[in-house]
């Protein structure tokens, strides 16, 4: 699911280049926030809606295997209408959460 993800957000335009700011990589890479941030993503879409209709199917189903956020406070922000910045707050996710899956079914 995560594969499908990745190559529907390498689809064009390509991504422009440049990395994000080093608290959006904190605050996507920290396990504890893997269920608040998925959240974020999930309510983002209404500003490009054409353009996530398959990731939206994909990522409410990750609910079901991550924990509960202790606060919301440290959650990602999506700019809105900026479809660049949701693809690559996106993808730095799903390496945090690729790394969690992998942890966990290796356990």
């Amino acid at each position: 699911m995560i594969k499908e993800m990745r190559d529907l957000l390498s689809k064009p335009p390509v991504l422009p280049k440049g990395s994000l700011g080093i608290n959006d990589k904190v605050i996507l890479q920290n396990k504890a926030f893997l269920r608040t941030n998925l959240e974020k993503f999930l309510d983002a879409p209404e500003n490009f809606k054409s353009k996530t209709e398959q990731i939206m199917k994909i990522l409410p189903e990750f609910r079901m295997v991550l924990p509960t956020a202790p606060s919301t406070a440290d959650s990602i922000s999506i700019d809105e209408n900026d479809w660049d910045d949701f693809r690559r707050k996106l993808w730095e996710y799903l390496n945090a959460l690729q790394k969690f899956v992998t942890a966990r079914t290796s356990a």
